[in-house]
């Protein structure tokens, strides 16, 4: 996969993903890094496709009812149901990550990821409260659609390679789409893909001049998105 880097002058050469620097990928790799190793957990714990198992390792109740355990609002976006739900969650990472590093940093990207699963996981409680059902919601979609929709309001406002535009909004379309499947929160994943696009907002108030463009790398390091 080829990835561009605007410099304001022009594109520059493309690069392979997998000779990125690691500037680009840290903090994608980082966040998959916890996703891999809790679902590392899950399958020591038997907790695959298991909802009492999930529920015991931090899930959230589709019942509605916290009773108090309020950090199942993040845990549960750490969880998975299987591996294919794990896959597809870290496609989604790796397609967004890596864009929002480079113009935001490793820290933009994990704290859209975590605000942006919090409010995931309220939308689907209320959803809850007000139709209770029996089992579990689990997975890092809502905090992956956080990080499609500041990717996506970075490379709309901002210059950028057009094979990156077409791609991230692909992938957006494709995912709201797959949101319509049976057992997928679409509720979940149009709370987190809001609460990314609100942290663009924030970021082109807080660092306008690094959410314009993507961090200058240095001599055969400067890669485009």
């Amino acid at each position: 996969m080829e990835l561009v880097e605007w410099d304001g002058r022009g594109a520059r050469g493309g690069v392979d993903l997998m000779k990125m620097p690691a500037r680009g990928l840290s903090g994608s790799l980082g966040l998959l890094g916890v996703l891999l190793g809790v679902f590392g957990v899950e399958c020591a714990a038997g907790a695959l496709e298991n909802p009492s198992g999930l529920a015991r390792l931090g899930a959230l109740p589709d019942s509605g009812g916290l009773h108090g355990q309020y950090w199942r609002l993040l845990t549960f976006g750490l969880l998975h149901w299987n591996a294919f739900h794990l896959m597809l969650n870290s496609l989604l990472l790796l397609v967004a990550g890596p864009t929002i590093q480079r113009r935001l940093g490793a820290g933009w990207l994990m704290a859209t990821f975590a605000i942006a699963s919090v409010v995931s996981g309220m939308a689907i409680l209320y959803k809850h409260v007000l139709a209770p059902a029996a089992g579990v919601s689990v997975g890092a979609s809502g905090g992956m659609f956080g990080l499609l929709g500041l990717a996506l309001m970075l490379v709309w406002l901002a210059p950028a390679k057009r094979p990156t535009r077409i791609v991230i909004t692909l992938v957006v379309l494709c995912g709201f789409a797959y949101s319509f499947s049976p057992g997928v929160s679409m509720v979940g994943h149009i709370a987190g893909f809001a609460a990314g696009l609100a942290m663009a907002t924030a970021a082109a108030k807080l660092r306008p001049n690094h959410s314009s463009k993507p961090t200058p790398l240095r001599g055969a390091d400067q890669v485009t998105c």
